[in-house]
Formats: structure tokens, sequence, C-alpha cells
């Protein structure tokens, strides 16, 4: 059994987290394994050099030692984000970070959260899929049917009115892409810009994460702390990814099945394609997830720059 591991900061003994570690190297660009390879060096380091009672500068010390080692771009990264962090522990910077990951059906988005999770070490974490079911619990299914049936068969619970009016502000789009609109706008109304007010209001930085998240209709959106991403893939990719993931479920006639993928395919892809050119037209960033290891390290580089931005314009407050 390993031995317990303190931090001192300011003459206070507080429990060394792994954690709390790893979301200060969030945005360096290096494989999650050589940030656990850095978090192993502290600890050696805290238990041969310091008898297991470690301050804070010491392990700001060691980490920027270990960062110059493989790349001085990365300790300006580290301390930068030091910075933020500082910024808004002091209260001179309030509001949280927040990063919205959208995207058509079957792209890889619960992937690409889960990494940033993993990174940031987020403990607010929004899903909109869970945010509809949440919504299903509290609002009347006779009023709003199309929110319980699947996006691309929402349409057939729409009023002609409704599809008039989403027509004329989307234009010309295939019907079930009404469908799709009405059941997100009704989650964000309802509960999503409620949830994002009161992480403003708090101060809470999260990820939200969810096909529903449609340029132009989230609050904040165009504010600097609120970063928000598309991931784009190509359609070939994108359609064997739907197929495969149809394959991985109980199987009893894989022709058949292929065939009702590729039929779906059409549908998600007209959602991806809708998706798509408004996340272009509200300046999204977009990101090919076709290499994951880069397109994390382009997301990074994204929230780096949001950041710095941030530190430069209010650092000298420090």
């Amino acid at each position: 059994m390993s031995k317990p591991i303190y931090v001192i900061y300011k003459g206070y003994k507080t429990i060394f987290f792994d954690s709390a570690l790893r979301s200060s190297l969030a945005l360096i660009r290096k494989p999650l394994s050589v940030i656990e390879n850095i978090i192993k060096k502290v600890k050696e380091e805290a238990n041969k050099k310091y008898n297991g009672k470690i301050s804070v500068n010491d392990i700001k010390n060691i980490i920027i030692s270990e960062l110059e080692k493989l790349d001085k771009k990365d300790v300006e990264r580290y301390l930068t984000y030091q910075k933020f962090k500082l910024l808004r522990r002091k209260g001179i910077y309030k509001k949280p970070l927040i990063i919205a990951i959208t995207s058509g059906p079957t792209i890889g988005k619960s992937l690409l959260a889960s990494e940033l999770i993993s990174r940031f070490g987020f403990t607010r974490v929004i899903f909109t899929d869970e945010l509809r079911q949440e919504l299903r619990s509290l609002v009347d299914k006779k009023k709003y049917p199309y929110l319980f049936v699947h996006t691309w068969d929402a349409y057939k619970f729409l009023a002609d009115k409704e599809v008039k009016k989403l027509r004329k502000k989307y234009g010309e789009q295939p019907i079930f892409i009404y469908g799709f609109v009405a059941q997100s706008l009704l989650i964000i109304d309802n509960l999503l810009k409620k949830v994002v007010k009161k992480l403003y209001n708090e101060g809470l930085s999260a990820l939200i994460e969810g096909v529903h998240l449609i340029p132009g209709e989230i609050p904040f959106e165009k504010d600097e702390n609120y970063i928000p991403f598309f991931l784009e893939v190509n359609e070939d990719i994108h359609r064997n990814m739907v197929i495969i993931r149809g394959l991985r479920g109980i199987i009893k006639d894989i022709e058949r099945d292929i065939k009702e993928r590729l039929k779906e395919f059409s549908v998600i892809r007209a959602e991806y394609n809708f998706l798509y050119e408004l996340a272009k037209k509200h300046k999204y960033n977009i990101i090919n997830i076709e290499n994951f290891e880069e397109a994390v390290y382009q997301i990074l580089d994204v929230i780096y720059t949001r950041v710095k931005n941030i530190v430069n314009e209010y650092g000298k407050k420090l």
C-alpha cells in the first residue's frame, strides 16, 4: 500500500488529488499517457524528496521541468492555464469555461467529449439526449408528441403552422429536418437555456454535448468563454460509422440490417448537413474528427487561444 501524499498550500495540508493535477495539464499538446507519466513523476518526487508533503510551488517546478524536456511550448500552455484558473479563483474573471460539441448523429461526439472530460476533469457534463429524457417526464405528451419520438419521426406530429414557421426561419429543408428542429428548440428553450444561465450565474465550468445544440439558438454562444465545436467527417466515413454501429448489436440478418442502416443514413447525413451549414454561418470551430488525436489537439489549440486572450486582457489585475 502506497503512502498518502499531501499538498501544502499557504501552510495548510490537504490531500493530493491526481485529477486536480491532471486538469492543470489539460491544455498541453500531449497524449493522456504523457500526462499520467508527469503525475507519476510528481508523486515519486513528493515521496522521495519531500517525504510525502509537497508544496504547490514545488509541484509547479517539477511539472515545468518535465514539460521542458518534452516541448517548451507546453510550458507556456500550462502556465497560461494556471493564470486563467487564478483569475477565476480571485474573482477577477467570473465567467465559466463552457465547451460545447455538436454535429450529426453517429459522429463520435461522445467519444471526444469523454477525452475532454478526462483532461479537464469537468464535474458538470450536460448531454442533450439526457435533457430530452428529462423533459419527457415534465411535459404533456399530448401537447408535445414530437418530443417522444426519434428526431427523424418528429415531423409527423407537427402542425402545418409550425412547419410553415420553421420553413420561414430556416428555409426550404427536407420535412424531417423541421421535426428535428422543433424537438431541439423545445429542449433548448425549456431546459438548456436555464442550465446555461445557472452555469453563468454560479461560475461553473462545463462541457455540453449533443445533436440538439443548434447553432444560433444557444444563449451566450458569442461570448469568449463559450467555445463551440462542430465535428466534421467525410460522407463515406460517416456512412461506414453508421453501418458499423448498427452491426454491434444483435443481428439476425446482416444484409437486411445494412440496408436499414443505409436508409437511416440519408436522414442522419441530412441532419449533419443542416447543422454544418448553421455552424459555418455562426462561426463555430469546425474540427475534422477522422484523425482523432489531431482533432483533440486542434480543440485544445482553440481553447488555449481563447484562454490566452482572456489572460492577456485580465492578467494585469492579478
